[in-house]
This record gives C-alpha cells, structure tokens and sequence, in this order.
C-alpha cells in the first residue's frame, strides 16, 4: 500500500489527474484532534488553509481548523475556524460568552455526509475593504450567506500564527468533531485561491484536487498528507510536524475525494442509532426500538459484485441477539424506527438467523444456528447481476455457499432492484463496518490486507471478484456531465428586443421559464412546436401563437436561446425582473433516423415504412437531420426510392432532387439505402420509385424539430435524446384508444402532456400506476381513470391513450413530454412522508440539480403544490426557495425544506406538502453531477 499523493492515470477523463490516497478519520467520541506549539509567530493578518473534509457527525458537534483554540471557560474561541451545525465560524477572542474581538459566522449549509468538501478559508486583514478580510469558499464558490459579523479592523492581528498552542478539530479544551481530513494545506502570510489546490475536471465538470505549486508555506505553514506512520508529518519542507492526540495509524483511511467509500450515513439513520468512527460504527441506545442505518452508496440492478463485511463489537445488553446486517432496497424505506422498516430487506442476524422480507427471521438451510460472538466478522457478497446475496462468518459461508463460483447463495431475488447496505442494531448491540476503507474496523484487529479485485480496499476476507463499495469502483456513467443534458440559467430581465441569453451549454428542445420576483405564467417553449408558441403549467390553457412572433421566444440558439421584450403574463425580458429558465436537450439540431422500407401491395405497389398500417404516409422530416431509407427487404428489388419536388418525381413530370442525398447498393439487397440530410430551407419533397408510378408520397421539410414516428398507431412527430432518455412527441387524437411512439427506445417512467388546442388539463404519467394520473396544473390527488391511459404501460416503444378528451381529444393536436430514467442521471418515483423533521432521505445516486415534487395520495386542504427547487436559486442547503409549477405565484422562501445533497435529497419539514406522514409524494429529479463524480453539497 502507497501513502501520500500521487499522478495517476484519471478514469474520468483519461489525462494525469491528482489522486490522494489516504485521509484521517477524527472522532469526537475518542477526543481526536492534532496540535502544534509554534517556537516562533509567523505572520497574524495574513494566510490561508486548505482541505479536503468528509463529515461524518450531525447536529452541533464542532470541528476545529488549524487555529489557536482557547482553552479554558474564561477563554473560549481565540483565531479558529471551525464548524458547527452548519455554520462555519471564526471568532478571536470570545471570552466568558463575550465577544472581545472578530467574529464571522457564514451559513454554508454544509450537512451532507456522503461525500467531500473542498474547503478555503482565507484570514487577510491587510484588505481595504472589511468583508474581504475574512473569506469562506467551498467547493470553489465563496460563501456569501453571513448571518453574524463584526468584522476585523484593517491591519488587525489575529491569533493564527501566534506562539500559542494550535490544534486541528478541538475547540476551546473540551470541543472534538467527527470529521474526515484530507490534504491539508497552511499558508502562513500569503492568500491563495481554492485554483491554486483544486480545477475543474474538463469531463465531468467537477471540483477536483490539484498539486499544490504555489510557493512558500512561510513560517508556520505545514502539508498534511496523514500517512500512515507520519500522520502528523509536514511534507511542505518547512518541518512544522504536528502531534497526533488520541489518534493511531488505525484512523488513516483509504477513503478519500478521489476515491470515496461508503459508510453509514447520519442522515439516513433511526433516532436509536448512534453513529462514531467516521460513521463505520453504529451502536443501539434503545431497549425497545431497533436502531437502522442505511449506507451512502447506491448499488444498481445489473452493476456487478460487491462485498462488505462488519465485526461484531457489542451483544444486546440483555441476550445475545443483534447486531444485524444486510442489504435493504431504499425504494421502499419507510424511515420508521421500528424493526421492520422495509418491506423489501436480506438481513442477517448475531444469532444466525436471517430475515428476507418484512420482520419474520427464519434460520436458513446450512446455517445450523451459527451464532456470532464478540469479535467475530459478518461477510457480505451481493451479486447484483445475477440477483444472488451469500452471508457468511469469518470467512466461510453460510450453506456451502460460493460467491465465485456462483452456487448456494443464502438468498436470490427476481425483480429489477436497486440495494443499498443497511444494519439494525439494539440496547447497546455494537458493530464497525469495513467498505474497504478501515481494514483494522478502527483499530480492533491487524489488517487483513486482501484488495478486491481492482486492487483497491483492504479487507479481512473478500471472494474473489468482488469489488469494494467505492466511487472508484462505480461503473462509468453514461452521461458524465449532465449540464450537456440538462441545465438551467438565472437572468435579469432588460427590456431589449431579441436578447440573446446564453450558458446552457447546448441548443436546448424544451425550455421552460419562469419569473421569480412577480406573479407571471411559466412559459414553456419546444423546438417541435416551435417558436413563439407557449403553454403554460398554471392553468389549461390552450398554446398561445404569439400575435407578434418577436414578442416572445423567437429562437433557440446553439448555447441557450432568444428572448423579446414581452411583457404582462407572456414576460420573458422585462427591465430588473429575475428569472430562471430550466433547458433540456432532445434530438438538437442534427438528428438521424432510419426507415426500415418495404414495398407492399395497396391498390398498387407503395412503400411503407417500419412496417406501420398504412402505406405512402405523409413523412415530415426536419431540416438539419439525415434520414436513411433502408432498402436492405427484398420486397425494395426494382423500386430505387428517391427524391423530387414533383409529385410522383419524373413520373409527374419532374426531375430528381439530389442536394444531400446519397444512395448505396441494389434495392433488395443487403445495405442497400437511400439517405437525405434535409438543407436549410428545403422545399417540399416528395418520394417516388424511379421505376414506377403511383408509390409515394409527401415529405414535409419543417424548420421546426422532430420526424415522423410510426410505431404507435397514431402518427407522431419526436425530437429524441435516448442518451438522457427525453423525447418532445407531438400528435394528433382521434377520440379513440391508440398508441403514440415515442422513440426512447425503453419504456418512459414519466410522461406530462396537454392538448394545444382546447383548455384541457395536464396530465402526467408516473410508472408508478398506469390506471391513475396526476394533473400538473392542479393540486388534486393521482386519480384513478380508466380512460387516461387505458390503463396500460408504456412500452418501449409507444405509450397508450385512452378515449379522455384530456389526452385524446378528436383532431387536437397534442405534446408529451417523455422521461426515461437514466443511471446518475435521471430517477422518477415516490416516497413515502413520516410526518417528522427528520424525513425520509430519497437516494438518487446523483447530486440533484432540479427536483419537483407532488402529494400524490391524498389532496391537501390549501396546499398540494407542485414544489420546484434547484440549485441555482438555492447555492446552499437548506433549499428554501419554491417556485410551483401549478402556480404564478412569485418565488417564496418556505420552511417546508428539503437539503440536496451529493447522492439524493432529504425531506427536512413536516409540512404537508413534503412531508405528510404515510403518504405517498411523487418526484422528478435531473442531475447536476452523477455520484461518481459528485463532491459533497
């Protein structure tokens, strides 16, 4: 095993990335900290810190920075940095509960627990202007929230730096925190920026660490790397070794920000439950109530081994039962404290015994009672691709069960699942986890020293195979920045006739608008409508065709798109007025399609493309997008298909039309085709069969998106992106049930549609029942009806309508908006509310950048809402700032909160509208980064 930090080949982007091997892990529970008495002050108006931090306790707890900390009740906090609940916080000289001297408290809302922080902190009374000479950046973005201040005078001279006693994460003489350090970097008398520790990785858009190259450290500036044997050691060549108190080489972990492990997460653990140890060790503290824990890393149906293992550290106080471990599927995680809080659970208990489902433990075939004892080690493979789990002790498993070759697994499922590792604990029952981070389970044993099969993570045992819980060992997502699928831009209005706003990063599809700061309409745009046509989710109304096409939307450009100065509800640009627009990208302005072609006999031969019902259908192909034909069937023998402005082609009397066309092989033949990229501008086309009269037909050129679908029964127009799973279709009802493609290639999860024509209602499809609807512009409950759906499942290829007037009425033209959930990208589904402050943690696998949720089983008297966060209005947690799909109403800070976080989002009100206890809220996420990449939020 290698320590400190090194060049490595980066698996995101391919190019010399800064990896980091180790980090130290300091508990409160142990009075973890480090310290330093300087022999000589260095520079007190002037330095900087830097560092990487996991934190692992909730609630109050302190962690220090690199500071003079005070000691004693008569001298609290003098020249520190540290952190509490959410705030970090400098004070100098606060003695005896009064302030003396500065104090700045910066609401950084940092309360996630899965992930790391980069983190600058920058004292520089030499600056002129008092709120610059202390700063707070995380994540590369500075702290401008300040709930409390007296800030330093010029020249001030602080206590940093000074003779005295200096620690890291102690606070006053009494104060630890529960935190994990990585790279930690002092400069004594100069300011750094955080570019000079971290960049943004050009792939994934991401924070991560850089080599320091910055220059001198000054007097007393020090490196920390933690390695293992030196964890106090100063690598900057100054010599400034800090002492390591009440810490041992057991504490250096492998879990670190190019490489984060799983563990229990704090944020995601019943009220019985106490979590120490970086979070790796849960102890019960009910006689009455079970004390669950989930972990902070999804694992995905299909991903692949895993392996885990705990050590049995404490027995129930009364007997021997508990601790318990396992695997939990967080879909259906209720958040009780109750021991039978998943209806879907493989648990393994101390006594042997398992349980699979619900709160029935049965002893398992093979297993013959086998009970643990202190000190003994629960081994834990899941085979995710297979759906097989094997629970085994000390190295053997249970019912000669071999997860190399496969054979006797302890458990086996069936349906498509997504598992996360979970442990119940009781009345004081003890167990430390090992995801391959802390191969010692925090000092109690010598390490095993067994990597999995990527050569990461140190085990006591692991089959063969396997792989630690790691993002290292996280499968590649498919789409590693998700800003080139789905962003969204803030704006100040300005009054100014086709205003340009750029920063999407792309041409976006679907652009949805909205003001903040006054009562308008959301303004919803596509680029298969087309411009100057909007709809609006606040009411049901019909499309609006903007009376002066400049007076609107007037064009969707390659980073963003163009906006009038319109005004009243249609605003879009009007003079200091604050907006956010939401963008999705669909097929963009260069899609292919092929058409599997075929020569059929209609009164007549004709084509007939994808083998739909009807033969020489109408085709609208959009300008910009390359089409081929496929001719490849051999029914094409004799009939080149080809292009002209004539009706019927030569037949008619015209002549063919070649501009982006090309052709390939013999009709019939394998390979044969016939492929038009459609020019700018194109006129009307029509196709026809070189040889022969009367098989053709028309071909619309549109400058608007999308080509003709035929999968479904009902013709449809689609812009698709099968990579974000989102697709624009546009069709027209027919009163009747029918099917409408949807190009996606799998079935959608979620579908939101409006009929453009008539003042009918939105309605919204969720996989989650497709006998019922939801209406986007209402507060109603999902409602049973037969007739929305016909009560049948997209498929991955169509979606079904009923005879509702709302989804199919008779020669209306209709839109859907189609969502496919993708990896770290996407996820639609339900929760369940527990009524508590405390509320249930939905794990996305993702750092969400936009979410919206919906009450779906009952309707709430003054409430139901359709809540909308992101991240842009709200840089920090908790996201207080609401925007409501079914309503104009201004944006609104709310104390129905939730916190977005590096892996999901976390309900953290009892309000009704988030929160209700036993009912079910629907959601739709979208990425900002995927968790594989994610730093902590």
């Amino acid at each position: 095993m290698s320590f400190g930090a090194t060049k490595l080949l980066a698996a995101s982007g391919g190019e010399d990335a800064y990896s980091i091997d180790q980090s130290i892990m300091l508990d409160n529970v142990d009075d973890a900290h480090l310290e330093r008495t300087p022999s000589s002050a260095g520079n007190q108006r002037t330095w900087t810190q830097s560092c990487w931090i996991k934190i692992t306790g909730v609630g109050d707890g302190y962690t220090g920075f690199y500071g003079f900390p005070g000691g004693s009740a008569v001298s609290y906090y003098n020249g520190l940095f540290y952190y509490t609940g959410g705030n970090i916080v400098l004070l100098d000289n606060y003695a005896a509960g009064a302030y003396s001297g500065p104090y700045v408290t910066f609401n950084t809302g940092l309360v996630d627990r899965s992930a790391w922080y980069h983190l600058l902190l920058i004292f520089d009374t030499t600056q002129s202007t008092d709120t610059n000479r202390i700063q707070v950046w995380v994540n590369g973005v500075r702290c401008t929230n300040i709930t409390a201040s007296a800030w330093p005078a010029l020249n001030f001279q602080g206590s940093c730096n000074s003779t005295a006693l200096h620690t890291i994460n102690q606070v006053q003489d009494t104060y630890y925190g529960s935190v994990m350090f990585a790279e930690y970097h002092h400069i004594d008398g100069t300011v750094k920026a955080y570019t000079d520790f971290t960049e943004t990785d050009s792939v994934t858009g991401q924070l991560i660490p850089k080599e320091y190259e910055g220059g001198s450290y000054g007097t007393n500036g020090f490196y920390l790397k933690f390695a293992s044997g030196a964890i106090g050691t100063d690598s900057s060549g100054e010599g400034n070794n800090l002492t390591a108190s009440n810490l041992a080489n057991a504490d250096v972990l492998l879990d670190t920000p190019t490489n984060n492990f799983s563990t229990l997460n704090s944020l995601n653990n019943g009220s019985y439950s106490t979590l120490t140890q970086g979070n790796l060790r849960v102890n019960g503290n009910s006689t009455t109530d079970s004390a669950w824990a989930y972990g902070t890393i999804l694992l995905f149906d299909g991903s692949g081994k895993w392996y885990f293992e705990s050590r049995v550290e404490a027995n129930h106080e009364s007997g021997g039962s508990y601790p318990d471990v396992g695997f939990a599927v967080p879909d259906n995680l209720t958040n009780t404290t109750t021991k039978n809080n998943s209806t879907e659970e493989a648990i393994v208990r101390q006594e042997g015994t398992v349980r699979e489902t619900g709160s029935t433990f049965t002893e398992q075939s093979g297993m013959d009672g086998t009970s643990f004892a202190i000190g003994d080690i629960f081994c834990l493979a899941i085979d995710m691709t297979n759906k097989k789990i094997w629970m085994g002790k000390n190295g053997t498993f249970f019912n000669s069960g071999n997860p190399v070759a496969g054979s006797n697994p302890t458990f086996t499922w069936s349906a498509a699942v997504n598992i996360v590792p979970a442990t119940h604990n009781y009345a004081a029952s003890q167990q430390t986890l090992n995801f391959g981070q802390n191969g010692t389970f925090c000092g109690a044993i010598t390490a095993g020293g067994n990597a999995d099969a990527n050569g990461i993570g140190d085990f006591k045992y692991i089959p063969s195979g396997y792989k630690s819980i790691c993002s290292s060992n996280l499968s590649t997502p498919t789409i590693k920045k998700s800003t080139e699928h789905f962003n969204q831009i803030l704006y100040t209005g300005n009054d100014t006739d086709d205003r340009t706003l750029t920063g999407v990063g792309f041409q976006p599809d679907w652009v949805w608008i909205k003001t903040r700061d006054t009562t308008n309409y959301h303004m919803l745009f596509d680029s298969v409508r087309g411009i100057s046509r909007d709809l609006h989710t606040n009411n049901n109304h019909v499309e609006t065709v903007a009376s002066d096409p400049n007076n609107s939307l007037v064009a969707f450009t390659s980073d963003g798109f163009t906006v009038d100065d319109s005004a009243g509800y249609s605003d879009l640009n009007s003079s200091s007025h604050n907006y956010v627009a939401w963008n999705w990208r669909a097929g963009g302005a260069s899609p292919s399609k092929t058409y599997a072609v075929k020569v059929v006999s209609d009164s007549g031969n004709k084509y007939r493309f994808d083998d739909y019902g009807s033969s020489a259908v109408t085709l609208n192909l959009q300008e910009g997008g390359t089409y081929t034909f496929d001719q490849s069937d051999s029914s094409n023998a004799t009939h080149p298909l080809r292009f002209s402005t004539t009706s019927d082609g030569s037949h008619g009397g015209g002549s063919e039309y070649t501009t982006g066309v090309t052709t390939n092989g013999t009709p019939g033949s394998s390979g044969a085709y016939t492929t038009i990229t459609v020019a700018a501008s194109a006129p009307t086309l029509y196709y026809y069969c070189t040889a022969h009269s009367g098989m053709g037909g028309q071909v619309n050129t549109n400058s608007t998106f999308g080509a003709t679908n035929l999968d479904g029964s009902s013709l449809s127009i689609v812009s698709e992106n099968t990579t974000s799973g989102f697709s624009v279709v546009s069709y027209t009802g027919t009163g009747a049930n029918a099917t409408v493609g949807h190009e996606l290639g799998v079935a959608p999860s979620v579908i939101i549609l409006k009929n453009r024509d008539t003042d009918d209602n939105w309605r919204v499809y969720s996989r989650n029942d497709a006998t019922d609807y939801l209406a986007l512009n209402a507060t109603i409950a999902s409602t049973d009806d037969n007739t929305t759906w016909n009560d049948t499942a997209p498929t991955s290829s169509v979606f079904t309508i009923g005879t509702d007037t709302n989804t199919n009425r008779s020669g209306d033209d209709f839109v859907a908006y189609c969502f496919a959930e993708v990896e770290g990208f996407s996820k639609f589904g339900t929760y369940t509310g527990n009524g508590s402050a405390n509320g249930p943690y939905i794990l996305t696998s993702f750092q969400p950048a936009w979410i919206m949720t919906k009450i779906a089983s009952t309707t709430v008297s003054g409430g139901g809402d359709w809540t909308m966060r992101d991240v842009k209005r709200d840089i920090d947690n908790p996201s207080t700032q609401a925007l409501y799909a079914n309503l104009y109403n201004a944006e609104s800070t709310t104390s129905l909160h939730y916190d977005i976080l590096s892996n999901g989002f976390k309900a953290k009100s009892t309000g009704n509208d988030i929160n209700q206890n036993a009912q079910t809220f629907f959601y739709m996420a979208f990425a900002e980064f995927p968790f594989k990449y994610a730093n902590a939020r």
